[in-house]
């Protein structure tokens, strides 16, 4: 028996539609799985870059006021004006940096959630595409035992 060569197009576009549809699935696992990592390490960078902030900028200026106001001769008291000034800096800095990392923590825990939910998708695609290959043969094979 001679196989329709429209069964033979069809299966074929199925493949391939299957085969399309786990590459762009890949694509999309590998897309979120490099924006995941990225945003990991932005939140990691976050906590690294905030003390060296602190370190550089914040404590050698209360460093100076301390200094200034206790280890000079005469112990001058500092200006409410500094203090102020330098809380109001880091109180701004603090803050800003909490609300960054915050939205940075919840930016790569929802891309994590997306990255497992595309591979199993495409785990599940490629499944699906195995799965209609075997179909197919087992079609192909039922048809060359009738034939016979």
């Amino acid at each position: 028996m001679i196989e329709d060569s429209n069964a033979v197009g069809q299966r074929n576009s199925a493949k391939q539609i299957a085969e399309s549809t786990v590459r762009k699935a890949r694509r999309r696992g590998t897309i979120l799985g490099w924006a995941t990592a990225v945003l990991w390490a932005a939140v990691a960078a976050g906590h690294v870059v905030f003390y060296l902030v602190l370190y550089i900028k914040f404590f050698p200026v209360v460093e100076k006021i301390i200094h200034d106001a206790y280890e000079t001769e005469g112990g001058r008291p500092v200006p409410y004006e500094t203090v102020s000034y330098v809380l109001g800096y880091f109180q701004w800095f603090a803050m800003t940096s909490a609300y960054v990392w915050a939205g940075l923590i919840a930016a790569a825990a929802a891309c994590t959630i997306l990255y497992v939910m595309a591979s199993r998708r495409a785990t599940l695609h490629q499944l699906h595409a195995g799965l209609a290959e075997i179909s197919d043969q087992l079609r192909a094979l039922s048809a060359r035992q009738d034939a016979s």
